[in-house]
């Protein structure tokens, strides 16, 4: 359970750890709370504060890389040397004809 600021935000779904809090504000302070269980009630507890960019600043994070974006890598996988981001290809089929 995802608790900001001693009041329940959300759930955490198991195998994803992943929530969006789309109702804070620009310019604030929030402090979180999650509290994780196991099948016998026994929990832990992680807390940490955010604080949220101030209006009308510009996201600095890139998504994805861009085909003109400068990269290191082979193979299908490629990192973004401005950001980090790693993008990786992995054939998933391989199609073939009825003859082989």
């Amino acid at each position: 359970m995802l608790y900001r600021n001693g009041g329940p935000v959300g759930e955490l779904v198991t195998g994803f750890g992943q929530y969006a809090d789309k109702s804070v504000s620009p310019g604030q302070t929030y402090s979180y709370a999650i509290y994780a269980y196991d099948f016998h009630g026994n929990y832990a507890t992680v807390s940490f504060n955010a604080t949220t960019p101030p209006a009308g600043s510009a996201d600095p994070r890139r998504v994805g890389l861009s085909p003109t974006a400068a990269t290191w890598g082979a193979l299908g996988a490629n990192v973004d040397l401005l950001s980090g981001n790693l993008n990786y290809n992995l054939p998933l089929l391989k199609a073939q004809a009825r003859g082989g």
